[in-house]
């Protein structure tokens, strides 16, 4: 053990981390201010990840999947998505993903009706990102139509509170 640890090409220090953050504060505060991300920063991250998918293994297992198994053709158009649970997109680079693969579907569906998302925890940089996708906001968890047939998009979900009856 104490070889590899000695090894000239692989040598481990250990920093007194207390001293670096004394010399950091005696520089003063950070001279360097991060420009605060917009909607269309997001945008265009999720328009990253919607090329990424498309081109992934796993969006065509995906296409594989519902083509063959999900949804035969004698089954009735698909007229509206219902995203539940997707989270803040502004915070979660996940949720970008979530929404890019819901964008997909959209447009894979051929969905032409309406396109809605529920997280309580959407941002208002989140409701911006929706209001570009037009995809509207649900204020709270609601009975859902049962008039028209929808795709529902259910994300990583904690608890209940987006299930009804």
């Amino acid at each position: 053990m104490d070889d590899v640890l000695n090894d000239k090409h692989n040598v481990f220090k250990y920093r007194n981390l207390k001293s670096q953050r004394s010399k950091r504060n005696r520089r003063g505060k950070n001279k360097w201010v991060l420009k605060e991300k917009t909607a269309e920063d997001f945008i265009s991250y999720i328009e990253e990840k919607r090329q990424t998918l498309l081109q992934s293994g796993f969006f065509q297992e995906v296409q594989e999947t519902i083509n063959s198994k999900l949804f035969p053709p004698h089954l009735p158009k698909i007229e509206d998505i219902v995203c539940y649970g997707i989270g803040s997109i502004e915070k979660s680079i996940i949720s970008q993903y979530q929404l890019a693969l819901v964008l997909i579907l959209r447009d894979l569906f051929e969905i032409t009706g309406k396109a809605y998302a529920y997280d309580p925890v959407s941002t208002p940089i989140d409701l911006e990102i929706f209001l570009h996708y037009e995809i509207n906001t649900i204020n709270a968890n609601e009975q859902r139509d049962q008039s028209r047939t929808k795709l529902f998009f259910i994300c990583h979900i904690a608890h209940l509170d987006y299930i009804t009856t």
